[in-house]
């Protein structure tokens, strides 16, 4: 049976504060059985539940979720393999390849795709933009 504890209660505060939501009320034959919050994971289990939570972690830029997290496990993230980029920390991304016209004007890396000029950063040619018709 569940219960709900007033957001004033100590108890209730002190299970919040550490990533925990308590759902069972403790009885004189078992302890207060708890669960971990959401963005939380249970790092330890006992026989009365979810008795100690963790953050989940967050993945880096030049890295990918390799294994999304659970209310029991955390995110298992790993390095983007040569050729692939992540600038957000979910997935990596194959780098984009240029074409022989194309300038680099900033290298690839781990974390980012290799950038080219746009076209309007292209220089004025008497008063006219390269490439464009006459």
């Amino acid at each position: 049976h569940l219960f709900l504890l007033r957001l004033n209660d100590s108890k209730f505060n002190y299970f919040l504060g550490h990533g925990l939501f308590p759902k069972q009320e403790c009885s004189p034959t078992s302890d207060t059985f708890c669960e971990a919050l959401n963005g939380f994971f249970c790092k330890l289990v006992t026989s009365s539940g979810c008795t100690q939570a963790e953050k989940h972690s967050v993945c880096k830029t030049g890295q990918r979720i390799k294994e999304p997290e659970t209310n029991r496990r955390d995110t298992v993230c790993e390095d983007c393999q040569e050729g692939y980029f992540s600038s957000e920390g979910v997935t990596c991304s194959l780098w984009a390849k240029c074409s022989e016209t194309q300038t680099k004007v900033e290298e690839r890396s781990s974390v980012s795709d290799v950038v080219h000029p746009s076209i309007h950063l292209l220089p004025l040619i008497r008063g006219r933009v390269a490439g464009a018709a006459a």
